[in-house]
């Protein structure tokens, strides 16, 4: 077995206690995972590049002992990635782009090495299905195949139809947790959804990236980074420079976008109801961030100085480095209790509700004659809305607010418009008409998050 000369101490802590390191590194890893339940811990460490370039062990987290190293073979020098499946203590190691092994723990027993060497084609990405008794490999033409995690035979093959061809990176694919469905994502090309069974397209989501005439993306950071499925939803979360996106399978258009510093989505709590990505808790149903972990200490001075993370496919344990030295353990639910418990403990008692002063009632405006607001019917309003004019757009505008709900929902469809002025001035008119519109009230949120300032402050004000 190898000797992981990069791991200097060892201190043992339990995953609730992370005040101690649970080890400590002499170099910053490439990748840190934890299996299903928390138990295992593996470690990538890139070495001495001349010698070793990647090493990888694995710990036992409740016995703080270490129960395996990469396999002994000329290709253990070259650990690339670990993937744990999520219900079953299974562990796939890539060695190379064309070679992986498949291993049991605690017993480190290999189940299956296989060398894709002689096929002419080298490994685009690859992943552990979630019960850990197949593969999912995609090769560098496009193909996919579906094999036992045991054995190499192969249970599924097919070609799929993506753009151009991927990046050799193994960590550009991702599988649902109940295996139905697989995703694909490249950084100028968007991110894919295919159904396993068939090997058909189920959606894509474009990259937001500037393409030059001939469709070629040219570089404004930001393409898709990172993707993920929702458990128990027919939805993905994407990152990109602008945040982390929510999708549904069945839209193209983002249904909540937040904010956030994480590089890597890291997994999910109560069943999908929030999700983590680096040290960011963030509720999906209402889009805010969960300020659930404690602040560390740091060695480099602050308190923030996590690099990576990872988290438990049941969401009981998290892994975090710090100071790219220190891999530290928590227990996440008991901290997400203990920060909920204070968030109650900080709201204010409720005082009894005043009873408003209704003040007088407003007088009504004058109700449209025959359809018509003078003289003139409610699409000659909208053209008028476009006009370049403002005093003609205000005058639409406060026409149009005299039909009441009729023009809400076609103004509610422009603030979907794709040119800024066509969105920023159904948001205005719906502002004038205040009430009645109530029903724009989702769409006008959406615009908060705007790439136009304009836009967003219109929305804002309606």
């Amino acid at each position: 077995m190898l000797r992981l000369a990069a791991v200097l101490a060892f201190l043992v802590a339990s995953p609730a206690d992370a005040r101690e390191p649970f080890v400590s590194l002499e170099t910053a890893p490439r990748q840190i995972a934890l299996s299903r339940d928390g138990r295992y811990l593996a470690v990538i460490v890139e070495g001495d590049k001349r010698d070793r370039p990647f090493e990888m062990k694995v710990w036992d987290t409740r016995s703080g002992q270490e129960i395996g190293s990469s396999a002994p073979a000329d290709d253990t020098t070259k650990v690339r990635r670990v993937n744990f499946s999520s219900t079953e203590d299974v562990l796939l190691v890539v060695s190379h782009l064309s070679r992986y092994g498949v291993f049991h723990l605690p017993d480190w027993k290999e189940l299956h090495r296989e060398s894709l060497d002689g096929i002419g084609q080298k490994l685009s990405m690859i992943r552990l299905g979630p019960d850990g008794t197949w593969i999912l490999r995609v090769m560098n033409h496009n193909v996919v195949t579906i094999s036992e995690a045991t054995t190499g035979k192969v249970i599924r093959s097919g070609k799929v139809e993506i753009d151009r061809l991927l990046t050799l990176n193994p960590d550009d694919l991702c599988i649902s947790p109940d295996g139905r469905y697989f995703g694909t994502y490249t950084f100028d090309n968007g991110a894919e959804v295919w159904d396993a069974t068939t090997m058909k397209r189920v959606v894509q989501y474009p990259a937001p990236v500037n393409r030059n005439e001939d469709g070629r993306a040219t570089s404004n950071s930001q393409g898709f980074r990172d993707m993920a499925f929702v458990p128990g939803q027919r939805q993905v979360v994407i990152r990109d420079s602008r945040g982390l996106h929510l999708f549904a399978f069945d839209s193209q258009e983002s249904l909540r976008t937040v904010r956030v510093e994480g590089l890597e989505i890291t997994g999910f709590l109560e069943d999908g109801r929030i999700c983590v990505i680096g040290d960011d808790f963030v509720d999906l149903r209402t889009g805010k961030k969960l300020a659930v972990l404690p602040k560390m200490p740091s060695k480099l001075g602050g308190e923030r100085a996590w690099q990576k993370s990872c988290l438990s496919a049941d969401g009981s344990t998290w892994a975090a480095v710090y100071d790219n030295q220190d891999v530290r353990l928590f227990q996440t639910k008991e901290f997400l209790e203990t920060w909920r418990a204070k968030q109650d403990a900080k709201k204010p008692k409720p005082k009894p509700p005043r009873r408003p002063d209704p003040g007088p009632k407003p007088k009504p405006g004058p109700k449209p004659s025959g359809g018509k607001v003078n003289g003139k019917p409610i699409g000659h309003w909208f053209q008028q809305l476009q006009a370049g004019e403002w005093e003609k757009r205000k005058s639409a505008m406060e026409a149009l607010a005299k039909f009441g709900k009729k023009p809400v929902p076609k103004l509610t469809e422009m603030l979907k418009h794709e040119h800024f002025s066509r969105r920023l001035r159904a948001a205005q008119a719906l502002g004038v008409i205040g009430p009645a519109a109530k029903d724009a009230v989702p769409a006008l949120e959406k615009l908060l998050e705007d790439p136009n300032e304009r836009v967003q402050k219109s929305a804002r004000e309606a």
